[in-house]
């Protein structure tokens, strides 16, 4: 029985331009120097020469309007600056490039991936991942077999890029292969309202709303860490309009839950 997925233009689209990038990687293969994940505070919980490249992280949102696609974007978009390009699956038809340009993406280095099939989806991730050329590999991600998962770990290895999946925390529930898993999280009474969207992140949806000034507040949690220890949290201030992203005092912070608390 012949491989459908080996026959369609997507993956033949796919496969050529992942051939022009691993020849134009070639001389400096290895070279990626990728060492922050793009947030001060979150670089802050992990041991010193810990992030590298080569590493697959899982962003698991837990909820809506959790921020995590936001955090990953910034993470990608310290990968590009070290060279290569964006790779991002979207089996989900939801990336939208107006969204991914506020978010700080450069659309010249991005290719997005839309397969018509799991296994065309699966044929796509594996192969981003082991390419040279590749300096981030983004997709949505809900079942993920131990084996598969081992695959695409391997494959990260290899290509030295980094591997960056969005998943549901139902996740957690389950083995990983995942170098880094953050358990990102809206912080009670953090501005959510008008940026439920946000946990897509790359959507129509997600430009047009979150648009409150005093920003909104997350909560991210090292929940696993191949080198280090896990557990460490820190609540962050996500200003939708202009991306920027800062740490919340421990004295605003406290405020904010005393206000909550209707005290």
């Amino acid at each position: 029985m012949k491989d459908n997925a080996h026959h369609s233009a997507v993956v033949k689209q796919l496969r050529a331009r992942l051939r022009e990038m691993q020849r134009a990687a070639a001389p400096a293969a290895g070279a990626n120097g990728v060492s922050s994940t793009g947030v001060e505070a979150l670089d802050g919980l992990l041991a010193p020469a810990v992030f590298r490249p080569g590493m697959v992280v899982e962003w698991i949102a837990s909820g809506t309007g959790s921020g995590a696609a936001r955090l990953a974007a910034a993470m990608a978009v310290q990968a590009l600056n070290a060279g290569g390009a964006l790779v991002v699956v979207d089996d989900r038809r939801e990336f939208y490039p107006p969204a991914a340009v506020r978010l700080g993406l450069d659309l010249e280095r991005t290719i997005v991936v839309r397969p018509r099939s799991r296994r065309e989806t699966v044929w796509a991730l594996e192969q981003a991942l082991r390419c040279r050329g590749v300096a981030a590999t983004l997709a949505w991600i809900w079942k993920l077999p131990d084996r598969l998962f081992r695959r695409l770990q391997l494959a990260a290895e290899h290509g030295a890029g980094l591997g960056m999946f969005m998943r549901p925390v139902e996740a957690l529930r389950t083995p990983s292969w995942a170098d880094l898993r953050w358990l990102v999280q809206a912080a009670p009474g953090g501005g959510h309202e008008e940026a439920i969207a946000m946990e897509v992140g790359f959507t129509e949806a997600a430009l047009n709303n979150g648009k409150d000034p005093s920003g909104r507040r997350v909560r991210v949690e090292l929940v696993h860490c191949r080198e280090g220890t896990p557990g460490e949290a820190v609540e962050l201030e996500i200003d939708d309009e202009t991306g920027a992203v800062r740490v919340v005092s421990p004295l605003a912070a406290a405020a904010r839950v005393f206000r909550a608390a209707g005290a």
